[in-house]
C-alpha cells in the first residue's frame, strides 16, 4: 500500500511521569522500563491552556528510531531513506495515523513510561511561536492553510530536512514548522464543540 504524505510523530508525557526534581538541571527520569535507550529527548515541563504541564519529545520521531521500533517487532512498517540521508537524522514519514499508534504504543511498552501524541490543542500551545501572527482569514484549518501556501510558494524548492533545520520554539521543541506535518490525537476545528 502506497503511503502519502509526510507526518511527524512526536509524542508527549504528562508532568507526574517524571521525577519531582524536574526542574532542577540534570533531573533524571522516573524509569519503570527494560530499556531505556529508547526514551525521547523531551523539553518541558510545558504548561498548557488548562494548566496541567506536559514533557513534549524535542524532534520528530526518525527513521532509524522507527525502524528500532520494526526490528524489535512493535510497528509494521520498515522505512528506509535516500542515499543523501541519513536515518538517525532523517524524519520517518509516511506514515498513517495507526501507525503512529502503533509506535507510542512500542515506544510505552519498552520504556514503561506513559507516552502519548498531543491534541490538537496542545500541539497549538506549543507549536505558536512558530506560527504565523495571523492566519489568513479564508484558511483558518492548517491543512487548507498548508495547501494555499504551497501552491502560491509553488517555485520554492521542497525537501525532506535534518531533524534541527527548521526554528525552534521558546521551549526548545524543534521544527514544528518544518517539512513534516505532526500526528495529533485529534483533529483540528475552528468549530467550538456542542453544549
Amino acid at each position: 500500500m502506497k503511503r502519502h504524505g509526510l507526518f511527524r510523530i512526536a509524542t508527549v508525557v504528562a508532568a507526574s511521569a517524571v521525577v519531582a526534581g524536574a526542574l532542577v538541571t540534570g533531573a533524571a527520569w522516573m524509569t519503570r522500563g527494560p530499556d531505556l535507550t529508547h526514551l525521547p529527548d523531551m523539553v518541558g515541563p510545558i504548561t498548557m491552556d488548562n494548566g496541567r504541564q506536559a514533557w513534549v519529545q524535542k524532534y520528530e520521531v526518525t527513521v532509524a528510531e522507527w525502524n528500532a521500533c520494526h526490528a524489535a517487532g512493535g510497528c509494521a512498517l520498515w522505512l528506509v531513506v535516500r542515499s543523501d540521508q541519513n536515518a538517525a537524522d532523517t524524519p520517518a514519514t509516511g506514515l498513517s495515523y495507526p501507525d503512529a499508534l502503533e509506535y507510542v504504543r512500542w515506544l510505552n511498552t519498552t520504556t514503561g513510561q506513559s507516552f502519548r501524541l498531543p491534541g490538537v490543542a496542545e500541539w497549538q500551545v506549543v507549536a505558536h511561536s512558530v506560527l504565523p501572527e495571523e492566519p489568513d482569514p479564508i484558511f483558518t484549518d492548517p491543512a487548507l492553510r498548508w495547501a494555499s501556501a504551497y501552491l502560491i510558494k509553488a517555485d520554492i524548492p521542497r525537501a525532506l530536512k535534518a531533524k534541527g533545520s527548521f526554528s525552534t520554539t521558546k521551549d526548545g521543541i524543534a521544527d514544528l514548522d518544518g517539512s513534516v506535518w505532526e500526528w495529533t490525537a485529534d483533529c483540528f476545528s475552528d468549530t467550538p464543540p456542542p453544549v
